[in-house]
């Protein structure tokens, strides 16, 4: 098995070279170091789902996600299609997709759907900094916000094999605090809303799991 898993990548690598020698005697005028760069990323993206398919680690599915898109990115930019500040918000959405790609392809890994989350709000963030004339006091709430919506969607998901009830808690306390911060963007003290916001939340939540046990024993909070 081993061998034949050798040959495979050896034979993947042969094919990638052929390729690249190939195009590079048809002279093709975007052939430069960048171009022969993607190409090498692309065989060890190739290699990494290999990989996967061989023993299914979820980190060489990541991987080889992240370098597909990563080779993606790189032919963009040459091609006009991709400039400046923008290649390192591809590059966190090229994370995002590899992690959600892991939870598709395997959905007992919820905890993917975490750095996800995480990536594709910080993707956004950089965009919008890039692109447009962008007030900095929002960032702060864009950012709780985004890191709160993957929890929101694992509470949701959540049934008899994943408990994942606790995802309220995380979920609920990032979206009070980009509530907060919106108002503070206004008119609000952050500082002084805080402490009771959070008690009000807290208080809500404990009402809502009691009520909800007391009528669905299920899957639940």
């Amino acid at each position: 098995m081993a061998k034949s898993n050798n040959q495979v990548i050896g034979g993947i690598f042969l094919i990638a070279i052929g390729a690249i020698l190939f195009l590079n005697e048809l002279r093709y005028p975007f052939l430069d170091g960048a171009v022969w760069g993607a190409f090498v990323i692309f065989v060890f993206s190739m290699i990494a789902f290999w990989g996967y398919f061989q023993d299914r680690a979820p980190w060489k599915l990541i991987l080889g996600i992240f370098l597909l898109f990563l080779a993606a990115i790189i032919l963009a930019e040459q091609m006009g299609y991709i400039y400046g500040d923008y290649r390192g918000a591809f590059v966190l959405w090229s994370l995002a997709a590899a992690f959600l790609g892991v939870f598709f392809i395997k959905r007992d890994q919820w905890w993917a759907l975490i750095p996800a989350g995480v990536l594709a709000t910080l993707g956004l963030i950089v965009t919008l900094e890039a692109g447009w004339y962008f007030n900095d006091d929002f960032i702060p709430v864009i950012l709780f916000f985004g890191f709160s919506t993957p929890f929101w969607i694992l509470f949701f998901l959540r049934n008899d094999t994943n408990k994942l009830g606790w995802a309220i808690w995380p979920a609920a306390i990032l979206l009070i605090f980009s509530v907060m911060l919106l108002g503070k963007v206004y008119f609000w003290d952050f500082e002084e809303f805080f402490f009771p916001g959070l008690l009000i939340l807290i208080g809500g939540l404990l009402i809502f799991r009691s009520l909800r046990k007391d009528r669905n024993p299920g899957p639940g909070l």
